[in-house]
């Protein structure tokens, strides 16, 4: 054997080992790749309302959300949406301070194998209220007027409600009412029912 034939069957040698060794891993990131998609975030947005973020872009396909607490009681849901990196799901006749386990069928990382199962828990807080709804109706006026220079006398339409806001519990109050030499004005206030503070507060002239 020539010192040229010692070459190139040493260079062959060389890419079929380069080659076994590429297939040898091509064969471990591609189950890698086929998993279900890994979850970033869970958060609780109030109303029963959740929401799952994914690394990554996701694909769907006749997507369910199953829902059950830990003694396994099973509980209805509705998906309310979902986009190409979350989902956001509703969890009906939920009880506050309990947790949930909850499993989304048919999801992918997009371009990715078989449709898989993510699961996830998710824990729905005892709402405490420290401020009554008279309070915190009488803590946004008086804001309003002094933050806003409206006349007290000319509030109307005033209505307050219970909300959430960035997963929070509020009260929501709103009501119209005459700014000093500027006409009339609409008011929207958000304030946290569990510790009094306002988180929101919007005026919009009337049109």
């Amino acid at each position: 054997m020539t010192g040229n034939e010692i070459t190139i069957r040493k260079r062959f040698t060389g890419v079929l080992t380069a080659l076994a060794v590429f297939l040898a891993m091509t064969i471990q990131i591609m189950p890698a790749m086929a998993k279900t998609p890994e979850k970033e975030s869970v958060k609780y947005e109030g109303g029963g309302r959740v929401e799952v973020e994914f690394y990554g872009d996701v694909e769907w396909k006749n997507t369910k959300v199953k829902v059950k607490d830990t003694s396994g009681k099973r509980y209805k849901t509705t998906i309310i949406k979902y986009d190409d990196d979350e989902i956001e799901f509703k969890i009906k006749k939920y009880k506050k301070g309990k947790t949930y386990k909850f499993s989304i069928s048919k999801v992918r990382r997009i371009g990715t194998g078989s449709y898989g199962t993510v699961k996830g828990k998710v824990k729905i807080p005892k709402e405490k209220t420290s401020i009554s709804r008279s309070a915190a109706k009488k803590k946004a006026v008086n804001h309003a007027v002094s933050h806003y220079n409206i006349k007290k006398s000319t509030i109307m339409d005033l209505s307050i409600e219970k909300d959430y806001y960035g997963g929070k519990a509020v009260w929501e109050i709103e009501f119209d009412a005459r700014k000093k030499g500027n006409g009339w004005c609409e008011y929207d206030y958000k304030i946290s029912r569990s510790s009094g503070k306002i988180l929101f507060h919007d005026e919009e002239y009337d049109d």
